[in-house]
């Protein structure tokens, strides 16, 4: 785990980016999966 005492990318990005960051890469790719789902199916 990185340590926001040491670590500067934990400094530089605090936690809330972090959480937004890899909530937008869940919904992309879960729309991805969606879509390919879709076009491979119909």
């Amino acid at each position: 785990m990185l340590d926001p005492t040491r670590d500067y990318l934990i400094m530089l990005f605090p936690e809330g980016f972090w959480y937004d960051a890899a909530m937008l890469f869940a919904k992309i790719t879960i729309g991805v999966a969606v879509t390919l789902g879709g076009v491979a199916g119909g």
